[in-house]
């Protein structure tokens, strides 16, 4: 994610430098290899903890007696309080928007997973941030005490 950001500050400021790197590499090459490093990494990563977050919510309401709003609230705490899953996401949101552009040209096989990723990405933000503004631990089910 760091490299797309160094190389989107690089084509800023020095473009003659990128472009002299991108010239090395043969050009059908190098944008799907940026987007994997740069983007799929990344994007897998974020699914990743968003899903083992929902298997902690999981494996914690095994034998409670949660509802269904008490595992939301718990699986929100899991990944946004404790994990913090939204900060990451605000930083590979405007990666995300960038290689959504870019997708358009490298065809639909590149774009499906940039849009839905800058669809997760967005909601994961707005619901992180919104959930951290109004976060109390003390207001957690019982049993949710030991999570994270």
């Amino acid at each position: 994610m760091f490299g797309g950001y160094g190389a989107i500050a690089t084509s800023i400021v020095a473009p003659n430098v990128l472009y002299s790197i991108i010239s090395i590499v043969s050009g059908t090459i190098f944008l799907p290899v940026a987007y994997f490093v740069t983007f799929v990494y990344p994007a897998a990563y974020a699914m990743l903890a968003l899903t083992a977050a929902f298997g902690v919510v999981k494996d914690q309401s095994n034998g409670s007696n949660w509802n269904y709003r008490n595992r939301i609230h718990v699986y929100l705490a899991v990944a946004f309080a404790d994990w913090a899953i939204h900060q990451f996401l605000y930083l590979l949101f405007p990666l995300t928007l960038i290689w959504g552009y870019l997708s358009l040209t490298m065809g639909i096989m590149y774009a499906i997973p940039v849009w839905g990723m800058v669809c997760i990405a967005a909601v994961g933000v707005l619901v992180g941030n919104r959930y951290m503004w109004y976060h109390n631990p003390d207001n957690l089910p019982e049993g949710a005490e030991q999570l994270g």
